[in-house]
């Protein structure tokens, strides 16, 4: 049930936006970096949900993959909280982001980063 909510919820629509804006506006010129810039503008052109366009445009110059990335959208706009959840949950919402990117066609190293896994 847990992961029905998640996938058909914020977590999963989320995630599916993201996938397809990357897919859209990524090319060989381009760094993931620049895509998300590009995204935010796009998200917070017109809404700016609990100041997370301010929150973002911090977060961003660390976020390295479109699954922290999707992960920071979620927190910024109050989605998830992540103070009040376990690592367990964290954990399975990390996991849908994934598996949502990876169904949209997204590539794997953009999904996460294979120089920050240890």
């Amino acid at each position: 049930m847990l992961k029905f909510i998640l996938k058909f919820g914020a977590t999963g629509s989320t995630a599916r936006w993201v996938a397809k804006n990357y897919l859209k506006l990524s090319s060989s010129e381009k760094t993931i970096q620049d895509v998300m810039n590009e995204m935010l503008k796009i998200r917070y052109a017109t809404f700016n949900p609990n100041g997370a366009k301010e929150v973002m445009n911090e977060r961003i110059s660390y976020l390295d993959n479109l699954t922290d990335f999707t992960f920071s959208i979620l927190q910024t706009e109050g989605a998830i909280k992540t103070k009040e959840m376990g690592m367990s949950m964290q954990m399975s919402v990390i996991s849908i982001i994934m598996e949502e990117l990876k169904k949209k066609g997204v590539p794997s190293k953009a999904i996460i980063n294979p120089e920050t896994i240890i």
